[in-house]
């Protein structure tokens, strides 16, 4: 008897396995439609939805490679197919090259990366949480060194909070220090008088806090609530500057 379709296993399954994933991704392409307007924030959508087809598209290719046939394998071909499909029509339709040009580089990249290095690797990590990057920076130059920055603070940060890792400890503390250095990046960037740069010293303050309490118990629901607390944060930060900016 063949086994039974399993949904919940299948959504597990085919739904991004990095820590943070989705805020990572999430956050730069909401900046940039912040920054971009309409057509940038229908790419972000775009974006998004091909981010969201590469796992179960993989694992239908696979499967497909393979030449083997589970229950999972048409569900994750079509789901990945149509989700990689929309999102490129999209970035199309926009006349978004530039950023397409980013996906198509960074997904290769990515690709590669976790072909190749373990699942719970820094590299593998960190990567993930870079790939939207370079689609916000295209639209928001000027922020190039705090965006790429902000996702590797938060990164090592968790990493080392979490602690089940021998390089926990470095990663917490070079979270602080990257995190330190963060801030003159983004005055610079931004200018002393401006609501982001007292956004990422909210990303700052959380990389410190966490270095404080490394070794107590923490819920990864806690940590989780926490991280998407800081991504709101620099949303709202962005947000409020270009409230201020456009009256």
């Amino acid at each position: 008897m063949s086994p039974k379709f399993d949904v919940k296993i299948w959504l597990k399954q085919s739904l991004p396995q990095e820590h943070g994933s989705w805020a990572f991704v999430v956050e730069p392409l909401l900046i940039s439609w912040i920054v971009g307007g309409v057509d940038r924030g229908v790419c972000a959508i775009g974006f998004f939805l091909a981010f969201l087809g590469y796992r179960p598209g993989l694992i239908g290719f696979k499967d497909a490679v393979k030449r083997k046939s589970y229950p999972r394998t048409l569900p994750s071909l079509l789901a990945g197919g149509l989700l990689v499909a929309a999102g490129l029509v999209l970035m199309a339709v926009t006349r978004s090259w530039i950023q397409l040009g980013c996906l198509a580089a960074m997904g290769g990249a990515f690709l590669i990366i976790d072909a190749k290095a373990p699942k719970r690797s820094i590299l593998r990590e960190a990567f993930g949480a870079l790939l939207a990057v370079p689609a916000a920076c295209v639209v928001a130059p000027n922020a190039t060194g705090v965006l790429a920055i902000r996702p590797i603070v938060s990164v090592l940060s968790v990493r080392g909070l979490i602690a089940r890792w021998d390089d926990a400890k470095v990663c917490r503390w070079l979270a602080v220090g990257i995190g330190a250095a963060m801030l003159p990046v983004a005055w610079i960037a931004f200018g002393m008088l401006d609501w982001r740069l007292a956004a990422y010293g909210v990303c700052f303050a959380r990389a410190m806090y966490s270095a404080l309490i490394a070794g107590k118990p923490v819920k990864p629901v806690q940590i989780g609530i926490a991280e998407m607390l800081v991504s709101l944060a620099v949303i709202a930060g962005w947000l409020a500057e270009k409230s201020l900016y456009s009256r």
